[in-house]
This record gives structure tokens, sequence and C-alpha cells, in this order.
């Protein structure tokens, strides 16, 4: 892989790695509507391009959620098209169950979407997910990396189902 695009919702998750890979802002590709932001920079021979989702300036908060993460992904892939795209999070909900920050865990499983509830027959399904991920089994192995199934949502409550899904 020659170029990855790292998707990320929050600056303060965004900004170890900004630092680390000494990642520089510049003007996106996309409308100036849009409050996604593009960090460049390369590593260890990838170009490595980060999305991250914005800020929502009357509330002065970073943009959360599936909504904003659509957004950022969605102009990701249509304006930069990259090779390899990866959303990074924090895992934090998790830390009771072992996750650390500044830990990495591959995607493994579909992925699962949670607190979205559309109690209507096969709309309740697609709101879910279910979408299937990249089989990182390989990669996991090679690097001596967890892998856990990927869930987002635009709510920190989830229900049982939910938890048991994802866990």
């Amino acid at each position: 892989v020659k170029r990855l695009t790292l998707l990320v919702a929050m600056a303060a998750e965004a900004q170890p790695i900004v630092a680390r890979l000494g990642l520089r802002e510049e003007p996106p590709p996309w409308p100036a509507w849009s409050p996604c932001r593009l960090l460049r920079g390369s590593a260890h021979g990838v170009s490595v391009e980060l999305v991250l989702a914005g800020r929502d300036e009357r509330h002065d908060c970073d943009l959360v959620g599936t909504e904003p993460a659509t957004l950022a992904a969605t102009l990701a892939v249509l304006h930069l098209a990259p090779a390899l795209m990866a959303s990074v999070g924090t895992a934090g909900g998790f830390a009771a169950r072992g996750a650390r920050v500044g830990s990495v865990y591959l995607s493994q499983g579909p992925f699962r979407y949670h607190g979205r509830h559309v109690p209507l027959p096969r709309l309740e399904d697609s709101v879910r997910g279910g979408h299937p991920s990249l089989d990182t089994t390989a990669w996991a192995q090679a690097l001596a990396l967890p892998q856990g199934v990927v869930s987002t949502g635009s709510s920190f409550a989830r229900t049982p189902e939910e938890l048991a899904e994802i866990v």
C-alpha cells in the first residue's frame, strides 16, 4: 500500500498521530462548505492522509457520530481515492474489557452500528450494519495485534443485544 487514508472524528484522537508523523494541514480538495479537514504527510514510504470530521463552531466541539463520519468518508473516497482507508477511534468505552488508549485493534467480522433503532421490518437490520470488513487475520498474526468488531454509533448508550454483538 502506497497511500493510507485515516478517518478520525476528534482532534484529540488525531493529535498523537499528527505529532508522530509530522502531518501538516492542507486545503482539502472537497467543497468549502464541508467542515472536514485534511492533513498530509508520509511514514515508511507510505503517503498518509488524515481526514478529520471537523468542528461544530456553534457548540465549540468536535463533530462526532455516524453522520459526520459518513460525510468525511464519502468526501475522502470521492476526492482522495484512497488505496486503503482506516477508521481510527479510541475504543474508550471498552476499557473495562481490556481496551487501552493507544492500542491498535484490527477489524474482525462485520461492522456494526449501535444506537440506531427503526422498529420496522428489514429497516431494523439495515440500520444496524453488518457490512463485511477486510479480513485482517494475516496482518493481525504478522503484527501480533488483537482483532475486534468495529462498532460505531451516535450515542454512548447501547442495548444488551448490541453489546452482545460487538463484544
